[in-house]
């Protein structure tokens, strides 16, 4: 699977008003297109299931074996630092937990590599099948359709107005984050 940045900006950039705020739409050929929840689900098969047990997981929180061994107990880590963490781990079921939680952090979360990471997570996946049971596809879509529900002029004025300042800027930037991949397909 792989992010196709131009199908996903030549989409953005036929992003419609939509009546419901809670999803996009896209004025294609001679269509509007949605993508809302339901479609984010269909596609990544993940799990939007609303019957989170949250005393279940305050509980599963309680483990900081991973937190103690690789975080000297670190309040906090950024994407980065779970990145080289798991890249240097040495211990087979270490290393699997680890890139579990990579996964979920880089792909699903998509995020800058100085940005904080749920910290939860670590202790999440210390009992696998609570894990890949844990809402992430609620969580990724949480991420994601804010990133892509970009108003795509004001995208356009900040690059008109840095070209006023500058005529050597010949791009524009913008970033998305969670799973934007979802969109494409």
């Amino acid at each position: 699977m792989q992010a196709s940045v131009v199908l996903i900006h030549q989409l953005l950039l036929r992003k419609v008003k939509s009546q419901n705020p809670a999803e996009l739409q896209f004025f294609i050929g001679d269509s509007n297109l949605r993508f809302g929840l339901g479609e984010f689900a269909l596609i990544t098969a993940l799990n939007f299931a609303k019957d989170l047990d949250v005393v279940k997981y305050k509980s599963m929180s309680s483990s900081m074996r991973l937190k103690e061994t690789y975080l000297n107990n670190a309040v906090n880590m950024r994407s980065g630092k779970l990145e080289a963490t798991f890249l240097n781990c040495e211990e087979k079921e270490n290393i699997w937990k680890l890139g579990l939680c990579y996964l979920v952090d880089g792909l699903l979360m998509a995020q800058e590599s100085s940005t904080k990471i749920m910290m939860d997570m670590l202790s999440f996946v210390e009992n696998e099948e609570d894990f890949f049971n844990y809402l992430w596809g609620m969580r990724s879509y949480e991420r994601t359709f804010p990133s892509l529900n970009k108003d795509m002029m004001h995208q356009r004025e900040n690059y008109l107005q840095k070209m006023k300042k500058n005529k050597k800027a010949k791009e524009a930037k913008y970033t998305i984050y969670g799973f934007s991949i979802a969109l494409q397909y």
